[in-house]
């Protein structure tokens, strides 16, 4: 995920215009394959191994005294997932939320080509 993360928004530009934008086409969403969709969706993929990556190392940050706790005290993995990992790095997995959405704002050119170059206000998402 660490790779995916690093990789420049150009490149997911060009995988969304030459792979995406025809796959869009062949489905019949759109005619040409351009539009909020399409750019929506390569800025999801872009963003989430960002969030992940940043979420994952918040995680593995969590004491390991407190994981231990509460295996001692009969917690099953679940338990411990969610009463003692989520809880304990909660602000650390939003902020690596926000972190991804101010990356995917900031993201031009990956959007400016995949939304067909236009000033216009679409009517739809496709």
């Amino acid at each position: 995920m660490d790779m995916l993360a690093g990789i420049p928004s150009i490149v997911y530009g060009l995988w969304g215009f030459y792979v995406l934008r025809p796959l869009i086409v062949d489905l019949g969403l759109n005619a040409q394959g351009f539009g909020i969709f399409t750019a929506g969706v390569v800025l999801a993929i872009m963003i989430i191994p960002y969030a992940t990556s940043i979420s994952t190392e918040i995680i593995k940050m969590v004491s390991s005294d407190l994981k231990e706790a509460a295996y001692s005290l009969g917690a099953t993995r679940r338990e411990v997932i969610l009463g003692v990992l989520i809880p304990n790095a909660r602000s650390g997995i939003f902020t690596s939320f926000v972190l991804a959405f101010g990356r995917a704002l900031g993201e031009t050119m990956a959007v400016t080509m995949l939304i067909g170059n236009a000033n216009i206000i679409p009517d739809s998402i496709f």
